[in-house]
């Protein structure tokens, strides 16, 4: 039987860097020694790309709390106004931003919408 072995990568987007060669107990590292490549960071890169856009989570200096930026597909630029108490909750902030400010926001609504004079409309304004 004839074997391959592969060098392991970075399971960060297309990093080539070699995994932490960790001694710890446990599941080895997948990722590398670059501290924004980890499970958290990917798991947020993938998303945003997914619902077109980037997205990035900074942690504030003496726990003070995690911020988060992102711009949209559709170009529109966000950020928390206040700081998340954890990298989770800054996450699903800014995924609740991005799908807002994907594409095509309204892709498949069928909902009406209330305009500032409080009339139904449809998504692209016109009266229903």
């Amino acid at each position: 039987m004839n074997t391959t072995s592969a060098t392991a990568t970075c399971a960060f987007g297309a990093c080539t860097n070699p995994p932490v060669d960790n001694t710890d107990p446990g599941r080895p590292s997948a990722f590398c020694d670059l501290p924004e490549h980890n499970a958290a960071t990917a798991w947020l890169a993938k998303y945003a790309a997914q619902a077109g856009g980037v997205a990035e989570i900074t942690q504030l200096p003496a726990a003070a709390g995690f911020v988060w930026e992102a711009t949209g597909a559709n170009g529109t630029t966000g950020s928390g106004d206040e700081p998340s108490g954890s990298w989770a909750d800054a996450a699903h902030d800014a995924g609740a931003f991005l799908d807002l400010n994907g594409e095509d926001p309204h892709a498949g609504c069928y909902q009406p919408h209330r305009n500032g004079e409080g009339e139904y409309v449809d998504c692209d304004g016109k009266a229903l």
